[in-house]
């Protein structure tokens, strides 16, 4: 059985890491627009001091879960895995300030990364996850599961898309575009899990899904709307953080949503 304090431990971790792209991202404003500014130095300075702690948290959650707080062999390989991108994102961060756009990017997007992986490592932790599942069958076309990993795939892919923008490597239409599509995917994911028989279980991460989705198209819009950011940095930033995290959170819902489709619907037989 799973350690339930070590699910715990992992989860306010995952937790921890929001705050960290959260600040990460009040950097990138920051020295985007004034980089001499005292208020970008200090908040590099907290997202270094935080990203420092979370490499180290991350770390004991994949010693304590691979010398006896689970079972399960994927948490234990996942968990270093999220070990490793916290190294590579340390590489990263210690380039200097301002990182080049290319660095920045890449920062960004492991960023992300690690956080997908630790959602994962928590969901393999929660004691629950050995236990008996919800038995849902999948009527085949469109495949809940194939839906589900689709719809995790692509938020990552716009989770890029948006960092792409944010450092000059992509215009904003392709990341409209591809909000577009991801709302198609989750909207159509969340109609096809609330009208499945059964799976009563599975609504309350759906639905949550489905109002990330609505926020973050809506913190979109406002972001697009603003002509001329010299004359509101304050809503830019405010804007710009709060879809970032509250991009983060989507995706670890999206992976929680997917991860649990999978463990409790059966595929279709052919």
């Amino acid at each position: 059985m799973t350690n339930s304090w070590l699910f715990r431990f992992s989860l306010l971790v995952s937790v921890a890491t929001l705050f960290v792209l959260m600040m990460g991202a009040v950097v990138t404003d920051n020295f985007a627009s004034a980089p001499a500014t005292a208020a970008g130095s200090a908040a590099f300075a907290i997202h270094r001091h935080a990203a420092e702690s979370i490499g180290l948290l991350v770390l004991i959650v994949a010693i304590w879960a691979t010398f006896g707080g689970s079972k399960q062999p994927l948490a234990k390989k996942l968990s270093w895995a999220a070990v490793l991108g916290v190294v590579a994102e340390a590489i990263l961060g210690g380039v200097g300030v301002p990182l080049p756009a290319s660095l920045a990017f890449v920062h960004a997007f492991f960023g992300q990364a690690v956080l997908g992986i630790l959602v994962a490592v928590t969901m393999l932790l929660w004691p629950g996850w050995d236990g008996p599942a919800t038995p849902l069958t999948d009527k085949g076309w469109p495949s809940l599961r194939g839906l589900s990993r689709s719809t995790a795939i692509l938020v990552m892919l716009q989770i890029i898309l948006g960092a792409a923008f944010r450092h000059g490597f992509t215009g904003v239409l392709w990341h409209i575009l591809g909000a577009f599509v991801v709302a198609l995917y989750g909207v159509g994911l969340m109609v096809l899990l609330t009208q499945t028989q059964g799976g009563q279980p599975l609504r309350p991460a759906i639905v949550t899904l489905g109002v990330l989705l609505g926020i973050q198209v809506s913190i979109g819009m406002v972001l697009i709307s603003i002509s001329d950011a010299s004359k509101a940095p304050a809503v830019v930033l405010y804007s710009t953080v709060s879809h970032v995290v509250t991009g983060g959170i989507t995706f670890a819902v999206t992976i929680a949503t997917a991860m649990t489709v999978w463990r409790n619907i059966k595929a279709a037989q052919g």
